[in-house]
């Protein structure tokens, strides 16, 4: 939870407006409800792997941009998001400043 209120943080300071969800079912109902430009996914997310929640969310919304932030995606995830155009990073990747330029990377397509 403080990583994620801390990767909200830097990337409020940066202008983006930022929408937090708790679970995977939030955030699909959110997806449902208002248009973004970006899904980051910060961390596991009970009960689903990555791929399964970006399939499902692109699945609503196919225009959307996405990235996984996580240390424990495995080689067969990786290239399953990869195949959804949804980009991975580790948590050592995007530390600090590195996190607004992974995001603009990941809206750049």
């Amino acid at each position: 939870a403080d990583e994620v209120e801390g990767f909200e943080r830097q990337l409020a300071l940066r202008g983006a407006f930022v929408t937090a969800a708790a679970s995977v079912d939030e955030t699909l109902r959110l997806l449902q409800q208002m248009r973004f430009d970006l899904l980051l996914q910060v961390g596991e997310v009970a009960g689903r792997t990555a791929s399964e929640l970006f399939f499902a969310a692109l699945h609503l919304r196919p225009r959307l941009r996405g990235l996984v932030v996580s240390d424990v995606v495995d080689d067969g995830q990786r290239q399953r998001l990869g195949q959804l155009h949804v980009r991975v990073a580790t948590r050592r990747e995007i530390s600090g400043s590195e996190l607004f330029r992974t995001v603009e990377e990941s809206l750049a397509g």
